[in-house]
């Protein structure tokens, strides 16, 4: 089973957008203190708002992944906002 990470590498990759994933990547463990939106901005040679929808389009995506992941281990499409809640609890107390 390919991980959530190599699916969106993938995707990205066959819309022709593999440096933009590449260059946004650290933005789904990172901080934004790191990794402010105008420095990533100035690399991808675009505006700090476009950096910004950019980052949050690819935050966006992940979800998806990983709700379409999680959907295939509960019972019913009511349980998976339930269980990505738990999830979530679980990995904030790390």
């Amino acid at each position: 089973m390919k991980s959530l990470l190599s699916l969106l590498r993938e995707d990205y990759a066959r819309d022709g957008n593999g440096a933009l994933f590449h260059a946004l990547e650290p933005c789904l463990i990172g901080s934004r203190d790191t990794q402010p939106y105008a420095a990533l901005g100035a690399e991808l040679g675009m505006s700090e708002g476009a950096a910004r929808v950019a980052v949050c389009r690819l935050l966006e995506r992940y979800r998806e992944c990983l709700k379409a992941e999680i959907a295939h281990t509960v019972a019913s499409a009511a349980e998976v906002d339930e269980e990505l809640r738990h999830l979530l609890r679980v990995m904030a107390r790390r």
